[in-house]
């Protein structure tokens, strides 16, 4: 005999809300792809060679998408700017020429052709430390997501004995 209680038609309904939630979290990449800000930048700065490296995160598909400008400040008046006009794979990476001396403050902006835009900032060491972003600290957390997402469906989807 079937069971259709309240309780059984809510713990459905339960199931497929969780379900959904996931499915639209675990293709949001690629939902997402199309337009949309920069995710993620890292700078680094050598001061033995003087140059500024910036890696910005930021998933294309097509060619008419892409990372159009970049601005650099240093200690808060504008440097350089970079304009492109293409970025190859989801990210963009590029190594710029730039004195400084230990204190200084630098700013990167990076600008998307169809709006939004990421910024960073580094005091420039002796000796750069590593960045929570360089670690990927960011990917854990999306696996850990991920994986909570999986067993809270499981959990609700499981039928219940009488």
């Amino acid at each position: 005999m079937k069971n259709t209680s309240l309780k059984s038609k809510f713990g459905i309904k339960i199931s497929i809300l969780v379900f959904s939630l996931f499915v639209i979290f675990s293709t949001s990449n690629v939902l997402f792809s199309a337009s949309h800000t920069p995710s993620g930048m890292i700078i680094e700065y050598d001061i033995n060679i003087g140059e500024l490296s910036a890696t910005v995160t930021h998933p294309i598909s097509g060619d008419s998408h892409y990372i159009n400008l970049i601005k650099i400040k240093k200690n808060s008046v504008l440097n350089q700017t970079h304009e492109y006009t293409s970025q190859n794979g989801n990210y963009f990476i590029q190594l710029y020429s730039i004195n400084c001396s230990v204190g200084d403050i630098l700013n990167v902006k990076a600008y998307c052709n169809q709006g939004g835009f990421i910024s960073k900032y580094l005091t420039v060491a002796e000796n750069p430390s590593i960045t929570p972003e360089s670690t990927g600290l960011v990917a854990v957390s999306h696996i850990c997501v991920t994986t909570f997402a999986l067993i809270g469906y499981s959990v609700f989807s499981r039928k219940k004995e009488i």
